[in-house]
């Protein structure tokens, strides 16, 4: 986005209102709106986002409006019904199951599920029979990966030797925040 092309606090506050009044109409049907029969949950760099959209072009499959609700994770604390405006009505479902002769199943992908310490938890609370998708990849290249996209992003400036000897020191006390603050994102 150029200079002159920056969102103004006018531009800003429209755009949040003009989502509000589109999400309404959701708002109200939550109850009506089915839950995932499946998450893909896995680590960052390692193809959940292909995976994603792969499900999407398949005619049985219903995904999420956005790819990462983190409704799990960081939006617990919105309730089941804010969690279901995610996800198509019941009433869509019957009908596209009824036209193509077979089940749909929803899905949802957040991978930061994988390593969310409430998260097996919640999703046992909710969702006990859902099916888990998780994508690992090589932990040597997934690590380095991770390192240069988080140096592209300005969130690492240490050299990637420094970086592994301060992560022990930057994830002291993280799970317990993480488990103590609703909505807490844990960016270390």
């Amino acid at each position: 986005m150029t200079s002159a092309q920056k969102e103004t606090p006018v531009s800003i506050h429209i755009k949040r209102a003009l989502k509000r009044v589109w999400n309404v109409p959701r708002v109200m049907s939550g109850p009506l709106r089915m839950l995932p029969d499946l998450l893909i949950i896995g680590a960052q760099k390692a193809g959940t986002t292909s995976l994603h959209r792969y499900l999407c072009r398949h005619p049985n499959v219903l995904g999420p409006w956005s790819k990462e609700v983190h409704y799990f994770d960081i939006q617990y604390d919105k309730g089941t019904t804010w969690y279901r405006t995610h996800f198509p009505s019941w009433p869509y479902k019957c009908l596209k199951d009824i036209r193509r002769g077979r089940r749909s199943l929803a899905f949802e992908t957040s991978p930061y599920y994988l390593f969310h310490p409430c998260v097996p938890e919640r999703v046992h609370k909710l969702l006990p029979n859902v099916k888990l998708i998780a994508i690992l990849r090589d932990p040597v290249g997934r690590a380095y990966s991770h390192y240069h996209h988080e140096l592209r992003l300005g969130y690492e400036t240490l050299p990637l030797e420094e970086a592994l000897a301060k992560e022990e020191e930057r994830l002291a006390g993280e799970a317990d925040k993480i488990r103590n603050t609703p909505g807490y994102e844990s960016l270390n």
